[in-house]
C-alpha cells in the first residue's frame, strides 16, 4: 500500500510528530485476509473493499482508543478518496458520540469537568499562546500556536479527520510569554478569528477548555462562522465584559440550526479587571448560550445550575431529548415546565443548603417529566430537600409509565429505604435499578428487601462504587424466586 503525500492530510489527532504512521503488521494480515472478489484481474482489490467492511474495521480501530490504533486509522485515510471518506466518517460519528456521555466531575473541589480521556485523545488540541498583560492574560484566546498547513489563507476540506478542535489554555505558564523556541517544529501563532474564518464552517464540534474570551463581541464573531456544529462544550471558560453587563441584548448569536448539544461546566463573566467583586459565576454568559441555540437542542448539560436561569420550558426547549443538571436551585425546581420529548434526566446534587429545597417542589419537579421519561438518575440524598417522613408517600403521585431505568443513592437509612421504596411503586415498567455506593446501610440491603414485589417487571439491580456509569458494577443481583447475587 502507498500513501498519497498530501501535507494537508499528515496532520494527526494527537499531539507529536507530523510524520505518517506506518500501518501496523497485524492490522494489515488481517485485511490481506478478508475474502474479497475482484471483478477483473486488473482490477486492485485494496479499491474493492466493501464499504461496509471498512466501516466495521475503522470503528473497531477507533474504539481501541490508543495510540498505535489512532495513527493506523488516520494512516489509511491516506489510501485514497473512498478510504479517506469512510475513514473521516467513522471518526466524526465517535467524537460526537463521545459527547453523549455525563463528563466525570472533581466535585469536591468544584473544579468542573476535566476533558474527558476518550475526547482528549480523539480530538486535536490548539493550545492558547498566552498573552502579556493581565490577570486574565495567561489563556487569553487571541492566538493559538497551529500546525504550518493551517496558515494558509484557504484551507480545502476539513483540515482535521474528526472535524473537531479544542482550544486550549494552559494554568501552569502564569502569563509567561514563550519564546518563538519553544514552539513544536512547524507550529507557530495563528489569530483565532483568521483560523476560525477559514476552517470554522468545516467543523462538527468544538471545546473551549480553560480559556478566556477577550469580549462578548470576539466571543460572537468567533461562535457566529462555526455555522454546522452539532456539539459545543465549555469548561472553565471566562468572559470579559468590561462595561457591558448587559451583552447579550447587544450581540446577537447567530442560530446554529445543527447545533444538538450544548455542556457548559463552570464559566465564569468578568465585569471589572481590578476587583474580585467584578466577578461572576456565568449566569449571563449560560442564557446567552441558551437563548440562542435552546430550540435546536436535544441534550443540554449544566455544571453549578444555581448560576443558570435559563430554567426548562417547552417554549425555549421544544425538542430537548437530556437534560443533565449539576447543583440544581429552588428556582429551577420551582419553576421548570413539561418538556415534551424529554427522555433522560439526571439531577446531580442540590445547590440550596440547610434543606432549603422541599420536597414537594423536588417532586413536583420530577412529575412534570413523568409521561415521557425513559431514565431517571437522582444523585442526591433525601435528607438534601425539606420534608418529614410522613409526607413522602402523598408527594410523589404521578405514574411514570415509560421509566425502565433509574439510578438513585445505595441506602444508607432506613429512610432512605423508605423514599426508594415510593420511587419505585410509581415505576410500573422499570427493568433496571442502579444504585451507586456510599456510606450505605450494608451490602444485604438488597436482599433484606423486596424490591421485585414492587416493580415486577425488574430484572436486575446493579450496585455501583460511584454513579460514573463507564464502570462496571460491583455487585449484581437477578430476580429469581429468591433474590440472587452474582
Amino acid at each position: 500500500m502507498s500513501a498519497t503525500k498530501d501535507k494537508k492530510d499528515e496532520y494527526i489527532l494527537l499531539e507529536g510528530s507530523t510524520s505518517t504512521p506506518s500501518v501496523s503488521t497485524s492490522f494489515s494480515t488481517q485485511l490481506e485476509s478478508l475474502p474479497l472478489e475482484v471483478e477483473t484481474p486488473n482490477f486492485h482489490s485494496w479499491d474493492n473493499i466493501l464499504q461496509e467492511i471498512l466501516e466495521v474495521v475503522f470503528q473497531k480501530l477507533v474504539e481501541y482508543q490508543d495510540d498505535s490504533s489512532i495513527q493506523t486509522i488516520l494512516t489509511c485515510r491516506l489510501i485514497n478518496k473512498h478510504w479517506k471518506s469512510i475513514a473521516d466518517s467513522v471518526m466524526e460519528t465517535s467524537c460526537l458520540s463521545m459527547f453523549n456521555k455525563v463528563f466525570e466531575f472533581e466535585l469536591s473541589s468544584h473544579q468542573g469537568a476535566p476533558i474527558d480521556k476518550e475526547l482528549s485523545s480523539f480530538i486535536p488540541s490548539l493550545e492558547v499562546v498566552p498573552q502579556k498583560g493581565y490577570r486574565h492574560g495567561t489563556n487569553l484566546l487571541e492566538k493559538v500556536s497551529c500546525p504550518h498547513f493551517l496558515l494558509d489563507d484557504v484551507v480545502q476540506g476539513s483540515p482535521f479527520p474528526s472535524k473537531s478542535v479544542i482550544f486550549k489554555g494552559d494554568e501552569e505558564r502564569n502569563g509567561i510569554m514563550l519564546p518563538k523556541s519553544s514552539f513544536k517544529d512547524g507550529y507557530h501563532p495563528v489569530s483565532v478569528l483568521k483560523l476560525v474564518g477559514n476552517i470554522g464552517k468545516t467543523l462538527s464540534s468544538a471545546v473551549f477548555y480553560k480559556v478566556t474570551f477577550p469580549s462578548p463581541y470576539f466571543a460572537m464573531v468567533l461562535l457566529n462562522e462555526m455555522t454546522n456544529l452539532k456539539a459545543l462544550l465549555f469548561t472553565q471558560v471566562t468572559l470579559l465584559s468590561v462595561g457591558e453587563a448587559d451583552f447579550g441584548k447587544k450581540y446577537k448569536l447567530s442560530p446554529l440550526p445543527h447545533l444538538k448539544i450544548l455542556k457548559l461546566h463552570l464559566t465564569y463573566v468578568v465585569t471589572k479587571l481590578r476587583a474580585h467583586s467584578g466577578s461572576e459565576r456565568g449566569v449571563t454568559f449560560n442564557n446567552w448560550l441558551t437563548e440562542s441555540y435552546g430550540k435546536t437542542l436535544t441534550h443540554l448539560e449544566v455544571y453549578e445550575a444555581e448560576y443558570f436561569t435559563r430554567i426548562p420550558t417547552r417554549n425555549n426547549f421544544v425538542n430537548l431529548k437530556v437534560l443533565t443538571i449539576f447543583h440544581a436551585c429552588n428556582f429551577t425546581i420551582q419553576n421548570s415546565e413539561t418538556l415534551p420529548h424529554l427522555q433522560k434526566l439526571s439531577l446531580f446534587y442540590l445547590a440550596d443548603e440547610d434543606g432549603d429545597i422541599l420536597f414537594e417542589d423536588y417532586s413536583n419537579f420530577l412529575q412534570n417529566f413523568a409521561p415521557t421519561l425513559v431514565y431517571l438518575k437522582l444523585q442526591l440524598w433525601v435528607d438534601d430537600v425539606k420534608s418529614e417522613e410522613s409526607d413522602f408517600s402523598t408527594k410523589i403521585v404521578t405514574t411514570f409509565p415509560n421509566l425502565n431505568e433509574f439510578w438513585y443513592p445505595y441506602p444508607r437509612s432506613r429512610k432512605d429505604v423508605a423514599v426508594l421504596r415510593y420511587f419505585l411503586e410509581r415505576f410500573p415498567k422499570l427493568t433496571k435499578l442502579n444504585l451507586s455506593w456510599g456510606s450505605g446501610m450494608g451490602m444485604d440491603v438488597v436482599e433484606r428487601e423486596d424490591f421485585w414485589s414492587v416493580c415486577p417487571d425488574l430484572q436486575r439491580i446493579y450496585v455501583y462504587s460511584s454513579s460514573n456509569e463507564q464502570e462496571d458494577a460491583i455487585v449484581t443481583y437477578r430476580k429469581t424466586s429468591k433474590t440472587q447475587r452474582e
